[in-house]
C-alpha cells in the first residue's frame, strides 16, 4: 500500500510548484509582453541605454511618455505606460524629455522586436538566476534530511530570492502587479533571512519565540501594505538593505563568537565574493575606461548562480555522503571556468578597444581562446588543488593518500600525535565529516579520544 505524504510535506510540495508557475508566468511577461522600446530606462525615467536611433540619448530623462506623465506612472504603481503597451511597430509615440534641464519633445518611431534589444537587454539579467534559486530550494525540500529548522528556511530563503530577482525583471513595467509583487517579496525576506542567519550554522543563542513572531508579524504588516500603496514608492529599498545587511551582520556574528563553524562560514564568504565579483570587475573596467563599456557581461552573469550553490553545499556539506566529491571537484571547474571567462571577456574588450594594429580581431578570436585553452591545460591542476586545500579544506587529495601518509602513521607512536594526524589530514582528506576515535584497555573499557559530528550521548559505551 503506497504511503501518503505527511500534510506539512505536501503544503511545502505545493508552494515549490507555485512558485515555480509564478515564475514562468513573468519570464513569459518579460519575453513577450514587455514591450521592445528601443529604449532602456531605470526606475526614475533616466535613459541608460539605446538599441536604436531615434533623437533620444543617453543620460536623457523621460518626462512623458504619449498621455502618461512619468510622474504619475512612478508613484502609482498600477499604471502602465499604454503608449508603449498598445503600440506596434513603426507606430509615432510623442515623447517628452528632459536633456541638461530642458525640455525636448520628440517624435519616437516604435521599433517593436529588435535582436539587440534582446540579447543585450533581455537574457543578460537574473532571470535565469531566479531558476536557480528556486531549484536550490527545491533539492534541498526534497532531498536533505533530516528536516530541521534552518532546512525549512533556507527553503523560503531560495524561493523568496527567487520572486524578488524575477520582479525586479518585469516591475519596470507594472505589468500583471509585479512592482507590487517585488516590493511584498522583499518585506517578506526580512525575517526570513535574518532567520536562517541567527541559526546557520549554529545558532546564536536561543531565540524567544515572541521575537521570530514580531518579526515575522512586522515583515507580513509591510508586504500587505505594499499592495494598498501606503508606504512610499522606494520604500522597499530599505527593506533590501535590512535584509542583505542584517544577513552579513549576523554572519559575522558567528564568525567572532563560534571559531569553530569558520570553515563553513569562510566557504559562504569566498562563495559571495567569487559571485559579486565578476560584475564588480566588469563595471569598474567600464567606469575606468569608457571603451569598454561594450563589454561583454556573460561572464557576470555565468558567475552570479554561484551564490546558491555554495549556500546549499555549506549547509548540507556533511549529507552530501560520497556525493561530496563530485561537488568539490564541480565547485572547482565552475569557478574556474566563470575566471576564464571573465578573463577571456576583459582580454578581448582590451585588444578591440586599444589596439589599432591590423589584424586585432585575429588576436580577439584566436589568440584569446588558444590562451584560455592553455591556462586550462596547464594552470587549472594547481587551481583545483588550491581550491580544494585553502578552500574546501580537504588538506591532501584522496587518491595520494595513502602514499603519502602511510610510513607516517605507522611511525606516528604517541596517541595524541596520531589523534592530530588522524582528524586533521587523513579524515579531511577522505571527506569523512562524522567519527569518534575510542581506546579500549585490556578490561574493555571505552574512553573517548576525539569526536566530531557526533553527539556525546551516541558513542558507544563500554558495552
Amino acid at each position: 500500500m503506497k504511503r501518503s505524504l505527511p500534510l506539512h510535506e505536501l503544503v511545502d510540495q505545493v508552494i515549490a510548484v507555485t512558485v515555480l508557475i509564478i515564475l514562468v508566468l513573468y519570464t513569459y511577461v518579460y519575453f513577450v509582453l514587455g514591450p521592445y522600446t528601443g529604449i532602456g530606462y531605470a526606475s526614475n525615467g533616466r535613459v541608460v541605454s539605446l538599441y536604436v536611433e531615434g533623437g533620444i540619448q543617453v543620460g536623457d530623462r523621460l518626462v512623458q511618455v504619449g498621455p502618461e506623465s512619468w510622474k504619475n506612472y512612478e508613484t502609482n504603481l498600477h499604471r502602465t505606460l499604454t503608449a508603449f503597451h498598445q503600440a506596434r511597430p513603426g507606430d509615432v509615440i510623442p515623447i517628452r524629455i528632459q536633456r541638461n534641464d530642458q525640455p525636448l519633445d520628440v517624435a519616437w518611431k516604435f521599433p517593436g522586436f529588435t535582436p539587440r534589444e534582446f540579447w543585450i537587454n533581455r537574457v543578460p539579467s537574473q532571470w535565469l538566476l531566479a531558476y536557480i534559486f528556486w531549484g536550490a530550494g527545491v533539492v534541498a525540500l526534497l532531498l536533505l534530511r533530516p528536516r530541521l529548522a534552518h532546512q525549512r528556511l533556507f527553503v523560503f530563503f531560495c524561493f523568496l530570492t527567487a520572486l524578488w530577482l524575477m520582479m525586479s525583471n518585469v516591475s519596470r513595467w507594472h505589468l500583471w502587479g509585479s512592482a507590487l509583487a517585488l516590493r511584498s517579496a522583499i518585506w517578506l525576506s526580512v525575517p526570513v533571512y535574518w532567520h536562517l542567519h541567527w541559526i546557520f550554522p549554529q545558532p546564536l543563542k536561543r531565540l524567544p519565540a515572541a521575537i521570530a513572531w514580531v518579526l515575522y508579524l512586522i515583515g507580513v504588516s509591510l508586504a500587505t501594505a505594499e499592495w494598498f500603496q501606503i508606504l512610499p514608492t522606494n520604500f522597499y529599498l530599505w527593506g533590501l538593505l535590512l535584509a542583505l545587511a542584517g544577513s552579513l551582520g549576523l554572519l559575522a556574528a558567528h564568525l567572532i563568537f563560534q571559531p569553530l563553524q569558520r570553515r563553513k562560514l569562510a566557504i559562504l564568504f569566498l562563495g559571495a565574493g567569487l559571485a559579486l565579483a565578476p560584475p564588480i570587475l566588469i563595471g569598474l573596467a567600464g567606469t575606468l575606461f569608457p571603451a569598454l563599456v561594450t563589454l561583454t557581461t556573460s561572464s557576470t552573469i555565468a558567475a552570479l548562480p554561484i551564490f546558491p550553490l555554495i549556500y546549499l553545499y555549506t549547509i548540507y556539506r556533511g549529507q552530501l555522503g560520497g556525493l561530496e566529491l563530485r561537488a568539490n571537484r564541480f565547485i572547482a571547474v565552475y569557478i574556474f571556468l566563470v575566471a576564464i571567462g571573465l578573463t577571456a571577456a576583459i582580454a578581448d574588450g582590451l585588444i578591440n578597444a586599444f589596439l589599432t594594429l591590423e589584424g586585432k580581431d585575429f588576436l580577439a578570436d584566436f589568440a584569446v581562446p588558444v590562451l584560455a585553452a592553455g591556462a586550462a591545460i596547464f594552470v587549472y591542476p594547481r587551481f583545483q588543488r588550491f581550491v580544494e586545500r585553502r578552500w574546501l579544506g580537504i588538506p591532501r587529495a584522496p587518491a595520494r593518500l595513502l602514499e603519502t601518509y602511510a610510513s607516517r602513521i605507522v611511525t606516528t607512536l604517541d596517541v595524541p600525535s596520531l589523534v592530530h594526524l588522524l582528524t586533521d589530514k587523513v579524515l579531511p582528506s577522505l571527506l569523512v565529516r562524522q567519527f569518534a576515535f575510542l581506546s579500549l584497555d585490556d578490561d574493555n573499557r571505552s574512553a573517548r579520544l576525539c569526536a566530531l559530528g557526533v553527539e556525546a550521548a551516541r558513542v558507544p559505551g563500554d558495552r
